[in-house]
């Protein structure tokens, strides 16, 4: 019986293998080999610090090298001999030391013609309450001088004008004495045309004492250009446009008489002389172009201006009491 069993089991294990389907066994199954990386965090902050080391060694490494360079570089320079350094600085210089002699040479010519430019004639403004700015001296100039001439040959006409303040110690210091000379400022008392309104004109005629009285007048301090006209009214070719800012009072436009001060001896001098003779034809071409403007044409101007004043300071002297 048992070996009848054990047949029946053979046979069944032959016809498995001949037909090749498995037997149905659990078996296990073949294992798969895993590997899992863990970080080595102390060799890699390791690597790291060896890094950064290296790379701060290459650096300094490399600074040195170019310090080494820029002495030998000034090593050379220092070396180089006195003609050979000087035509070294002129090759890495040259264009600014060029800018540098070009700019003082525009600045020093300017200087030099600005103090030594030369004027034809001169002239000066004295007004009272009212200033005149350099523009509209520049205008006034202009103005005059068509009717002026080359007298230095140099292509054109030119005529300075200048502004004084009626109650300033430049008053006195450049029409007091036209001698010529310069003042500690440099300014040459040659206005020989001189213009004023007519506060400045009484100002220059009256004679007055240490108190600040009126004892007298001076009409001969100007010259007369014939019956006693020794004050020119100016018209609008002279001053159109001048009430525009504020100047709105009547100027006329004197000449002075170097005869006046004899002690000063002004005739002696050729150069006061030519002044004078090229200032007064400057006013006589203005009186040729308008010959309206006589003595007395001059006088009637004046009494009207004396009449506004009066009546302006009489005003204000009114308007004092009734405040007081």
């Amino acid at each position: 019986m048992n070996e009848d069993i054990r047949k029946d089991e053979l046979l069944q294990d032959s016809s498995v293998s001949q037909s090749g389907t498995a037997p149905d066994i659990d078996t296990p199954a073949e294992e798969e080999d895993t590997f899992i990386l863990i970080p080595d965090y102390e060799n890699t902050e390791e690597l790291d610090e060896d890094q950064n080391h290296r790379s701060l060694l290459s650096r300094r490494i490399s600074a040195e090298e170019e310090i080494v360079e820029i002495e030998k570089t000034l090593k050379k320079k220092e070396k180089l001999p006195f003609k050979k350094a000087v035509a070294n600085f002129f090759y890495h210089y040259k264009w600014g030391i060029v800018a540098v002699v070009f700019l003082v040479i525009v600045i020093g010519y300017g200087i030099f013609s600005s103090i030594n430019k030369s004027y034809d004639y001169k002239a000066v403004i004295f007004a009272s309450e009212q200033e005149y700015s350099n523009d509209l001296l520049v205008e006034f100039s202009n103005r005059l001088e068509v009717f002026g001439e080359d007298v230095d040959s140099n292509g054109k006409t030119e005529i300075k004008t200048q502004y004084y303040d009626l109650l300033t110690t430049d008053y006195y210091k450049s029409i007091a004495a036209q001698t010529f000379h310069e003042n500690e400022f440099g300014k040459e008392h040659n206005f020989l045309i001189i213009v004023t309104d007519y506060s400045a004109y009484q100002y220059i005629l009256n004679v007055y004492d240490e108190a600040g009285n009126i004892i007298g007048q001076k009409p001969d301090f100007f010259y007369d250009f014939g019956g006693g006209l020794r004050w020119i009214p100016l018209g609008e070719d002279m001053t159109g446009g001048f009430e525009k800012v504020g100047l709105n009072k009547q100027i006329g436009i004197s000449l002075y008489n170097i005869d006046y001060y004899d002690y000063l001896q002004l005739r002696d001098n050729a150069e006061v002389v030519k002044r004078f003779d090229d200032s007064k034809k400057v006013l006589e071409n203005y009186l040729a172009a308008h010959p309206e403007i006589t003595a007395q044409y001059s006088q009637q101007i004046l009494d009207t201006l004396a009449a506004q004043q009066a009546e302006k300071e009489a005003s204000a002297s009114g308007s004092a009491q009734v405040q007081g």
